[in-house]
């Protein structure tokens, strides 16, 4: 039985023909020329856009059918492609487990390189890439990169950029099906990235940031120091592995008695009362520090502690805003330990935060205080280092669906926004005057008064709101206010009725996605509302898995999430 052994990568480049027609000779071979001189442009893979014909298979030159598992499988060539020309498909007609799909030969890669792929396609189902990597031992590693949706028409996958583990030797890249339908490909395409000194974000001032370059010592990232003082011993190690397969660096201590030990980046030039960014994954047996550390006009360092980190036995991100002072000039970041443990960090981020916006911003909030919010959603977002804004009915605290005040001041304590929803959820331009007055205002103080503080931001019941209700919510000492009209933000919105996308048990994670997708490309404030987070399949669900997928995304895309205060500070 084939194993997953038996996937292989398509990768393609379609070209773009301006080839006048002459004779059937000469096309084709100004198309043979043509395919050659973009494999030879940086293109990896053979036949990318499937044109050529093995003469005794039938078959695209380099390319081969595979299948494995309890399925029913049908392969095609050719099949209309993306423009007109060729392309493949495969159709699943029925499935226990396993896949299927069109595979090219593997690819010579260097470990710990960057690379970017990307394909077009068409599809009745979901698919999958996945990388299958050759180890230097002979053994292989998998890492699923994308999961599009289904799409009507051509569709291109867009550019998914990875870095080689360093061990790798060889590569396939495998878009398959695993569930009943078809998927049709063509135009692959596979070339590695030049060295980027800002880590892909033109705003990074860190420079070799993922300590994937170390052109002067082996044993020493470019632009990269270690740091170490005090009584104990410390062991330096680079490179380690590091997120994602790709280089990080790790410090272990042992005998400590006093100081601490860290890698740190060369000093970076800053400007003066702005605000900074700082952002790095970690992961650690024993606490962690984030320290700033200036240096002064006058010539002097200053040093200001930004975060107190738990260990974290899985990659976590660290993300912090800062201020610089008055007379600062220089600033490095330590991430250190002061105890015997280890600690690992990879991808460190450092940039002016934004000053001109509205967007793209993201808030992840959560209405009601349901208690899988809590113990589904929170752990992940926290995980994450990421924040969200929590909107809670204060008069369910004792509703065993509904978290209680305990809990929601651990919400607060963990750095998310704790604000009000009302105290019973009743529609506010239904109620008299009175009664809203009290829910809006009444809210408010019974957060305050168990300890939450600030309450700057309200959300409607319901989505329902009246100018006489955004007057009293104004009135009650609230910043801002979201409704549940649809749409996105900007600098001209009203903060009193902020617009959002509601997430909800048919909004899948491709819909979430364009959400995110679109945002970036509007450089507007989305804002995702999610009530329960689980398995219920009731109407405001939302599945825990898509949630993940969710953040893993915005992760991905490295996405400004602020809670829903901050956004309202920024486009006022």
């Amino acid at each position: 039985m084939m194993t997953r052994d038996n996937y292989y990568f398509l990768k393609d480049r379609k070209a773009r023909r301006n080839i006048m027609f002459l004779t059937g000779f000469v096309v084709f071979a100004v198309l043979f020329f043509y395919a050659q001189s973009v494999s030879a442009a940086g293109n990896l893979i053979s036949n990318p856009s499937l044109e050529e014909v093995d003469a005794s298979s039938g078959l695209p030159k380099d390319w081969f059918q595979g299948r494995w598992g309890v399925n029913s499988a049908v392969f095609e060539y050719p099949v209309a492609g993306s423009s007109g020309a060729k392309a493949a498909r495969v159709t699943l007609t029925s499935r226990t487990s396993g896949d299927a799909k069109w595979y090219t030969r593997d690819v010579a890669v260097t470990g710990g390189k960057e690379y970017v792929f990307k394909d077009d396609f068409r599809s009745s189902t979901s698919s999958f890439i996945t990388l299958r990597f050759k180890l230097s031992d002979g053994s292989f590693m998998y890492r699923d990169i994308a999961g599009p949706g289904p799409s009507s028409t051509w569709k291109s996958s867009g550019q998914i950029r990875f870095v080689v583990p360093n061990n790798a030797v060889s590569l396939s890249v495998f878009h398959l099906i695993n569930s009943v339908g078809f998927l049709e490909v063509d135009n692959y395409e596979l070339s590695p990235v030049e060295a980027v000194n800002n880590g892909g974000d033109p705003a990074n001032l860190i420079t070799n940031p993922g300590f994937e370059s170390a052109t002067q010592n082996p044993k020493l990232p470019d632009g990269w120091a270690t740091g170490k003082w005090g009584t104990g011993n410390a062991v330096f190690t680079y490179p380690s592995d590091g997120r994602n397969g790709s280089r990080g660096v790790t410090v272990a201590m042992s005998g400590y008695v006093s100081g601490d030990a860290k890698w740190y980046f060369n000093d970076v030039n800053i400007q003066p009362n702005i605000n900074y960014i700082f952002s790095d994954f970690y992961k650690s047996s024993v606490k962690s520090y984030v320290t700033v550390r200036y240096k002064l006009s006058t010539g002097q360092f200053l040093y200001k502690d930004i975060a107190i980190l738990p260990p974290a036995s899985d990659w976590t991100n660290a993300k912090y805003t800062f201020t610089t002072p008055a007379n600062a000039i220089s600033v490095t970041i330590f991430h250190l330990i002061n105890s015997n443990g280890t600690l690992s960090v990879d991808d460190y981020l450092l940039k002016k935060e934004t000053q001109n916006v509205g967007g793209p911003i993201f808030s992840l909030t959560f209405d009601d205080g349901w208690k899988t919010t809590y113990q589904n959603a929170l752990p992940i977002i926290n995980n994450a280092g990421l924040k969200g804004s929590f909107y809670i009915i204060t008069g369910r605290f004792d509703f065993p669906a509904y978290i209680n005040e305990t809990e929601t001041l651990s919400i607060q304590s963990a750095g998310h926004e704790v604000t009000a929803h009302s105290q019973t959820h009743i529609d506010l331009v239904a109620a008299s005057p009175e009664n809203a007055k009290k829910e809006i205002e009444g809210s408010r103080s019974d957060l305050l008064s168990m300890g939450i503080n600030p309450v700057n931001t309200f959300a409607y019941p319901f989505g329902s709101y009246s100018e006489s209700v955004k007057d009293m919510v104004r009135q009650a000492g609230y910043t801002g206010a979201r409704s549940s009209d649809t749409g996105f933000n900007n600098m001209n919105s009203d903060t009193y009725v902020l617009k959002t996308q509601s997430v909800e048990l048919d909004t899948t994670y491709d819909m979430i996605k364009n959400w995110v997708d679109l945002n970036f490309t509007q450089k507007t404030w989305l804002i995702l509302v999610f009530h329960r987070i689980d398995d219920s399949k009731t109407d405001y669900s939302t599945t825990p898995d898509i949630f993940k997928k969710t953040m893993d995304y915005l992760l991905v895309r490295n996405a400004d999430v602020v809670t829903v205060s901050e956004g309202v500070n920024r486009i006022k």
